[in-house]
């Protein structure tokens, strides 16, 4: 079964932010809207599966930073929190820049959606009872969350792999197998940066614990396992190369 998270923004005028509830719809989301701050606080301890806010910064008669503190303190919740400028700025306080994830203008451009894509990535669908196909867990981690990072290690990650699948399956049928199995312990490395342990394991069972005769099987196992991730990070990252 799979729940479709819920994203709240608090922002006096649905017109001029409708192009970025728009975009988080056709991405997978469920998008609220309230006017004001103090009727957002009555609406959400009341509603489920929200993974984020959209604030408005100068919003009245609390900021968007006041808003995000009090849904902290109070509300006892950590979410990935987006305030919503006329005009973005990086002239931040230090405090400021703790409270919130990203700033977001207004009239966002392909960078900026790319940029609140990738921050909410992950939440896209919550899946119960599944292994997970991917995350992004370690790269946020070793990248101290750098969202060009994360993007440029996505493709690299998408663009290598269907080679060395292929070299896996040339080799196959030129009957390599120790070429074969040094292929599988350098493609491992990547299944493990996007924390895919089906792939991390079919690796090993390739490079250590297989019979030749049971290469074919495993090889079409790992490609299968690459084509269902890719197809996932296409599905949350539409705009990556």
């Amino acid at each position: 079964m799979e729940e479709y998270p819920q994203i709240l923004i608090v922002h006096t005028n649905y017109d001029k932010i409708s192009a970025i509830a728009d975009f988080l719809k056709n991405n997978g989301f469920l998008v609220k809207h309230i006017v004001s701050p103090l009727e957002a606080f009555k609406l959400i301890p009341t509603l489920d599966h929200v993974v984020g806010y959209l604030l408005q910064k100068e919003s009245k008669p609390l900021s968007a930073y006041k808003m995000i503190d009090y849904i902290k303190t109070e509300l006892r919740q950590n979410k990935i929190f987006i305030v919503i400028s006329e005009n973005k700025t990086d002239n931040l306080s230090n405090v400021e820049e703790e409270l919130a994830d990203f700033e977001l203008p207004e009239n966002p451009n392909k960078k900026d959606l790319d940029k609140l894509l990738l921050i909410f990535s992950g939440t896209q669908k919550i899946q119960t009872n599944k292994e997970k196909i991917y995350s992004l867990d370690y790269l946020k981690e070793v990248s101290d969350n750098n969202l060009d990072f994360i993007q440029e290690s996505l493709e690299l990650f998408k663009e290598s792999l269907i080679k060395d699948l292929e070299d896996l399956e040339f080799n196959l049928k030129l009957g390599a197998y120790k070429e074969i199995r040094s292929l599988a312990h350098r493609i491992k490395p990547s299944f493990a940066m996007l924390c895919n342990q089906k792939g991390v394991k079919i690796c090993d069972e390739i490079t250590y614990d297989s019979e030749d005769s049971e290469l074919p099987k495993l090889i079409s196992e790992l490609k299968n396992t690459y084509l269902e991730m890719i197809n996932l990070i296409k599905s949350d990252f539409p705009n990556l190369k």
